[in-house]
């Protein structure tokens, strides 16, 4: 699967969690951060996003020899494929 393409522009807000009903469904989806909140919103105007998932799965695999884990925060269907997406602040270079 191929991740989301970063939110443009978007600055990260303070993490808030809260519910929020996009027109995909019209059913409840839970966001993280008002940044993650945000990109749920645009998926929301993107006419080739079939549907969206929020903490859909949870990776598990190994790192230096220990276990690790990491639940992507969207599984997005666009145009009939899965993108796993991650939400996160563009850091300055």
């Amino acid at each position: 699967m191929r991740s989301c393409a970063e939110p443009w522009g978007l600055s990260a807000s303070a993490a808030h969690a809260g519910p929020l009903v996009l027109d995909h469904g019209g059913r409840f989806l839970e966001y993280q951060s008002l940044l993650e909140r945000d990109w749920m919103l645009l998926l929301d105007f993107d006419r080739e996003v079939e549907w969206i998932c929020e903490q859909p799965l949870r990776l598990r695999y190994s790192k230096d020899e220990k276990r690790a884990s990491h639940v992507p925060d969207l599984l997005v269907w666009r145009a009939g494929t899965p993108e796993l997406c991650d939400v996160k602040e563009r850091r300055a270079s």
